[in-house]
């Protein structure tokens, strides 16, 4: 079981870790009762993705939406759609079941691709929704999960991976009839702003080191700079440069782990215009100053 484990790549795609080598599958634990992991940050990846939640209760924040998820309900994420999870209750955890489209159906063969997972991919199904005891498809889609992660942590014994991909292919009637329950009409989670979305934040992260401008960030996805800020607020309930802000310190928190970067060198590299400011607007965000926070 990977446990509290993120790799994001330049272009906010997740990095996984596949539980074999036979399958397109990674199973992991989020635990938000470590002080160093203290949000999932904005992300996006190619796998469908199921959560159960263990402990606590989670919000999950797509292009527009936020879903408040608590201890044995569950939430799924369409593959592409950017999110950022955050506990809503100290020492909140869940597991997540990532796997690749590919699993359920291939695009050779075109008729049951198309009507099984081409509507997904399309935009024609919402980019998330939660699922619970209120619908007989949310019970077995729940006890499905659970019984994914079981197998994933028992003996991986030989064929175990055919155990794993049966039961994620039993779950796909649940999640296409949960699905289709759950779309509304002018979402504004849709295919377009979730790709402007994530082409947004691709900039933000490629020249976080920088000294930015809203025009310079308008520009990188064709809006004025009101109606980007207007957007991107809408998008994820904070301001462009709430956002750069945070990603810095996020970067700065994973630099202050190399000790030979001072740091005055680390403030410079996340975009800070001095040490002193790097500083204040560390321990708002984070609680303690970086030089305690490296001892720590």
């Amino acid at each position: 079981m990977i446990r509290n484990r993120l790799s994001i790549k330049e272009n906010q795609e997740e990095d996984t870790i596949r539980i074999s080598d036979l399958l397109p599958v990674s199973v992991y634990m989020t635990d938000f009762s470590d002080r160093n992991y203290p949000t999932v940050r904005w992300h996006w990846h190619e796998d469908f993705q199921l959560c159960i939640i263990t402990k606590g209760k989670i919000r999950f924040q797509t292009a527009g939406k936020s879903y408040f998820v608590s201890k044995g309900n569950g939430f799924f994420i369409n593959s592409r759609s950017a999110h950022f999870v955050e506990p809503v209750e100290p020492d909140s955890a869940y597991y997540c079941v990532d796997f690749l489209p590919s699993l359920i159906a291939v695009e050779d063969n075109q008729a049951l691709y198309q009507a099984v997972i081409a509507p997904f991919l399309s935009g024609n199904l919402p980019p998330a929704f939660l699922f619970d005891a209120s619908h007989p498809a949310g019970v077995r889609l729940t006890r499905t999960v659970r019984r994914i992660v079981n197998i994933s942590e028992g003996e991986h014994f030989d064929g175990w991976e055919l155990l794993l991909h049966g039961e994620i292919l039993s779950a796909w009637p649940d999640i296409l009839k949960l699905a289709r329950c759950s779309v509304m009409p002018d979402t504004p989670g849709n295919s377009t702003s979730n790709e402007r979305l994530t082409k947004t934040m691709e900039f933000l992260h490629a020249h976080f080191s920088e000294k930015l401008t809203l025009s310079e960030i308008a520009a990188s996805i064709g809006l004025c700079p009101e109606e980007c800020e207007r957007f991107f607020k809408r998008m994820t309930g904070m301001t462009t440069f709430q956002y750069l802000l945070e990603y810095r310190i996020a970067k700065s928190r994973e630099f202050l782990a190399d000790p030979s970067l001072a740091i005055a060198e680390i403030a410079q590299n996340t975009g800070f215009s001095s040490q002193s400011y790097f500083t204040s607007c560390f321990k708002k965000i984070v609680g303690c100053t970086p030089n305690k926070y490296r001892k720590q």
